[in-house]
């Protein structure tokens, strides 16, 4: 690719964004005394760990019993398993706290070098180009979002997307196309989907508008847009098609955040919300209100305004964030266009100051004043970006969480602080009844909820000790363990009753089963898990009549039983958790967890990835 970009982008100043990208990043990458935080720390970092760790086992953990008592891990697509700039990570098998900040940076980067193609395509000035590419790359959302990988990610290829549909506009061919497609498929394998929708929505503006000021050849337009749209999504297709039937059976809460008018005085105000200062008076979470992204970007946008030159197509990547703003996302998470546009617009900016001030290397100066600027604002004083401490000093030895007993299963009200990320279980390999940040199904939810004031559904879901306090751990004797067999079956028509009957339940007497009526009289003489490996049991049991099995895992689309080697069904039990009725007699019963539409979504991103290539290559 780089050979590719050297042909069609031959000025672009590769070693300063490199150098600057590693400078601006250098005391978090080089510092003994610096670390990252929040979800980057508690989600990313052991998700990526985790499947590094998997994929040299040669295992694809699909389902994981580690967080929330077992999540289809890879049908989440915020764990990053498949974006290709993760790859080089995995494969050494070294995932650090500090190798997240090695991404941000080479992100940083990418973002950069981006908007720079993208004010060079529309002003071909290189030193105006190189301000707005700082403006950008090393702006406030991308402060303010350094601990949500994802968007981070996504974010930093808006402007190659964009760059690259122009490109594709101008052109004759299908290469261009092929490319703004590709760089298409990142953005959705980044993992946030309502940040690839925003950037989509940016390329239609972009593409219809820049048609409209140039050729009107409104076919092209729509050829590129639906060929681009289709090639994306079906690149990403290896997590999209197991995140819908993820997504259909978790919905994350809606956010509370909204859009105030007060987060505008952040863009020319660092410190509005007194968050520099550490007594942040800003509304909700600071990383929503965040928007920095240096003293002269306000001034020289709007110079750039004023120039004229290309304006329709500024306020075109700008709109997108004004439709998500108003619909969609909270506060600054849809920023990050509004962010390249302004960015691009302080570009154009630069090219009118150095106009009237007859001063053609003034934007020399001004690419120095704003390097010190968003450095000091964005990253030394920012407290978004890292932590003043060592890993071990915020989160401590998340060994000492680590139960490694046979199917014991760790409950705890809340991520245990000061003993590892709030999803360390995953480094641990300990199973969990608790995690953050990953999807939570939302009949586990309902489940969990209910524990809070009926604890004896601890016992139902095979919780073998609690763990409180500064790593206090308690067992717990009254477990029924992994596989236990109810003395009574309560059958309920739908999840709803259930859910209003959890209350109530005592799990060492009775099961609230979602199925029709049958008779099971729940004599078992004895039941022994007799193999496990985390989405796989193997269970021999002798019984004198026809019975049911509580499987204390969470209730999912993919689990499989079968007795003998004869498939028979799942049903809800206790609603969040796995029955299986099965016959008299001995037999062998297997329970295990297949990701039902994985290799669909592997038939479409090769497909797509053949197709991506052959545009590249050949056309």
């Amino acid at each position: 690719m780089l050979a590719f970009l050297r042909r069609h982008a031959p000025v672009l100043p590769w070693p300063f964004f490199v150098l600057f990208s590693l400078a601006f990043y250098s005391i978090p990458l080089f510092s003994r005394n610096a670390t990252i935080h929040w979800d980057l720390a508690d989600v990313y970092y052991p998700a990526q760990k985790f499947f590094a760790a998997s994929v040299h086992a040669w295992k694809l953990p699909h389902w994981t019993p580690y967080l929330d008592s077992g999540i289809p891990f890879l049908a989440d697509p915020r764990t990053g398993a498949w974006y290709p700039l993760h790859w080089p990570f995995f494969l050494t098998g070294v995932i650090t706290p500090r190798t997240m900040l090695w991404e941000l940076a080479l992100h940083a980067f990418i973002a950069s070098a981006g908007a720079y193609l993208l004010a060079r395509k529309l002003f071909d000035v290189r030193g105006a180009a190189m301000l707005g590419a700082m403006l950008y790359g090393f702006g406030g959302f991308f402060a303010a979002h350094s601990s949500a990988l994802p968007a981070f990610e996504a974010a930093a290829w808006l402007p190659w997307l964009l760059w690259g549909a122009l490109k594709a506009l101008d052109s004759k061919g299908s290469r261009w196309t092929a490319f703004t497609a590709l760089i298409g498929g990142l953005i959705v394998l980044a993992g946030d989907a309502l940040t690839a929708a925003e950037s989509l929505l940016a390329l239609v503006c972009v593409a219809l508008v820049w048609v409209a000021m140039t050729t009107r050849q409104w076919g092209r337009a729509a050829t590129l847009i639906v060929s681009v749209a289709i090639l994306a999504v079906m690149l990403g297709a290896i997590q999209i098609v197991p995140a819908i039937e993820l997504y259909s059976q978790s919905h994350p809460p809606a956010t509370t955040a909204r859009f105030h008018f007060g987060i505008l005085g952040t863009l020319i105000s660092a410190d509005y919300y007194n968050l520099i200062n550490g007594l942040y008076s800003g509304p909700d979470d600071p990383r929503e209100f965040y928007l920095y992204s240096g003293l002269l970007l306000t001034p020289l946008a709007i110079s750039g305004f004023v120039r004229r030159q290309h304006w329709p197509l500024l306020l075109a990547i700008i709109a997108p964030t004004v439709v998500f703003e108003a619909a969609l996302r909270p506060a600054g998470d849809a920023w990050f266009a509004a962010g390249l546009g302004l960015a691009i617009t302080a570009a154009s900016g630069v090219v009118w100051v150095e106009t009237r001030m007859a001063r053609p290397y003034i934007w020399a100066a001004l690419v120095v004043l704003s390097a010190v600027d968003l450095w000091f604002w964005n990253l030394y004083k920012n407290p978004l970006v890292f932590a003043h401490a060592t890993f071990s000093d915020i989160y401590g030895q998340s060994e000492k969480t680590a139960n490694k007993n046979p199917l014991a299963r760790t409950y705890s009200p809340y991520p245990p602080l000061g003993l590892g990320p709030a999803n360390g279980p995953l480094i641990t390999r300990t199973e969990a009844t608790y995690g953050t940040g990953l999807a939570e199904l939302d009949r586990y939810r309902d489940y969990m909820s209910a524990l809070e004031k009926n604890t004896k559904l601890l016992n139902g879901l095979g919780v073998t000790d609690l763990l409180f306090g500064r790593g206090r751990r308690i067992d717990n004797p009254a477990s029924l363990g992994r596989v236990s067999i109810p003395p009574h079956l309560d059958f309920v028509a739908d999840r709803t009753a259930a859910n209003a009957a959890l209350a109530k339940l005592d799990p060492d007497d009775s099961a609230l089963v979602e199925a029709r009526g049958r008779r099971a009289e729940q004599h078992v003489d004895s039941v022994a898990v007799t193999a496990y490996t985390g989405d796989f049991y193997r269970i021999e049991y002798s019984a004198a009549s026809d019975s049911l099995f509580r499987v204390a895992v969470p209730y999912y689309p993919g689990w499989t039983a079968t007795i003998d080697g004869k498939e028979t069904g799942v049903v809800p039990v206790d609603e969040a958790l796995l029955g299986v009725f099965v016959p008299a007699g001995q037999h062998d019963l297997v329970v295990q967890f297949e990701a039902r539409r994985f290799s669909l979504g592997v038939s479409l991103s090769a497909v797509a990835a053949i197709a991506v290539v052959i545009g590249l290559i050949l056309i």
